[in-house]
């Protein structure tokens, strides 16, 4: 079985372009792999500076592992073009057990090509501004996603439904996932983060604090308290919200906003984001013990990070040095794999990894 080990997880587009060259070649058509992706990180972003192109600006594989490197977040966003490319067919994304960016269970969604729209209507692509819905008349093409944790029991089933055009993603909670694309091939995808993971941006924020003199409890009442914040935005919490466009921009400048202020005057102003009232006595302690003191011993830089980085503090943070678990972590991916193995009959036609080292998320 081929190997391929990379640093940045993006890295592996020209490895799996070759692949398709190759199978194309022999006449064997596109590659059209299902791809178990075990990661941290779902990476199923679009292109950021692609959101007002056509994705047809992904099609040429001269030019993608290009866009991807002049991207910010291009590690996070190589799995949709690969999908429009027809390398990959269906994803079965394998999560750490402390990820939680996309509920458990298969989905399909659609990607409209001109401009770029997603149907999947969820915080994941709310935060990112790319959620609308998708006409008949958009050409738009279809993603199955199975969302997973290793020691989950999952249903391998050899043919897919028949695909019906949706405006908005159809979403199945129980997991169900089809044994393998049409030519019968498969990858394994694998980053280092599945098993330890930083989140860059919180770890920034943190040191900064740190570096004013807090001791550890704060600092965890501080992480708390911004991860409760966020994670009830309103327009994260009310997925029934018309103006959600709307209300996304509202919130999100008012947290940049309230950051920018005295805590003072930003207290009321964040509340505003919220999709709670201060006095519910559903709010966490925490969050009380960050807007009384907390909040105005917060660093000005730390606050402008803060404020800067918004849903980014989000993104999962769960450094393991324990060996025991991951060592445990080994053997549940084992079994996992053994079962799609014994499912299938059919090994994966390569296998990919990336280190995930210099990208702060390992």
């Amino acid at each position: 079985i081929h190997c391929c080990v990379v640093d940045d997880h993006c890295d592996v587009v020209p490895f799996l372009q070759h692949f398709q060259r190759l199978y194309f070649g022999r006449g064997l058509g596109k590659l059209k792999a299902l791809v178990v992706h075990v990661d941290a990180h779902p990476d199923l972003s679009v292109p950021s500076s692609n959101l007002s192109k056509s994705v047809h600006d992904w099609n040429d594989p001269d030019n993608l592992y290009d866009i991807l490197l002049e991207e910010e977040g291009g590690i996070a966003e190589f799995m949709i073009p690969l999908i429009y490319q027809d390398i990959f067919s269906q994803v079965v994304w394998v999560r750490s057990p402390w990820a939680s960016q996309l509920p458990n269970g298969t989905c399909t969604f659609s990607v409209s090509r001109k401009p770029v729209r997603v149907n999947y209507k969820t915080p994941y692509y709310l935060d990112e501004a790319v959620f609308g819905e998708i006409s008949p008349q958009d050409k738009a093409f279809d993603i199955t996603l199975t969302t997973c944790v290793a020691t989950d029991k999952v249903q391998w089933v050899t043919d897919a439904p028949a695909k019906t055009m949706a405006s908005t993603a159809h979403f199945t909670e129980q997991p169900l996932v089809y044994a393998h694309s049409t030519n019968g091939t498969w990858v394994l995808d694998i980053c280092l983060d599945y098993f330890t993971t930083h989140n860059p941006f919180m770890v920034e924020v943190v040191d900064m604090v740190i570096a004013g003199g807090w001791q550890e409890t704060d600092v965890q009442v501080l992480k708390q308290a911004l991860l409760w914040l966020l994670t009830n935005m309103s327009y994260r919490c009310d997925l029934t919200l018309v103006d959600y466009e709307i209300q996304r921009k509202l919130c999100l400048s008012k947290w940049v906003e309230a950051f920018s202020l005295p805590p003072g005057e930003g207290t009321t102003l964040l509340w505003t984001a919220i999709d709670k009232n201060r006095s519910d006595p559903g709010v966490p302690e925490f969050v009380h013990t960050f807007f009384g003191t907390l909040w105005a011993q917060v660093p000005r830089n730390a606050c402008l990070k803060i404020g800067e980085y918004k849903h980014l503090l989000l993104l999962p943070h769960h450094p393991v040095s324990d060996e025991a678990r991951i060592a445990a972590m080994l053997v549940e991916l084992k079994t996992f794999v053994c079962g799609i193995l014994a499912s299938t009959r059919v090994p994966p036609i390569c296998i990919t990894i990336a280190r995930s080292v210099s990208d702060g998320y390992t």
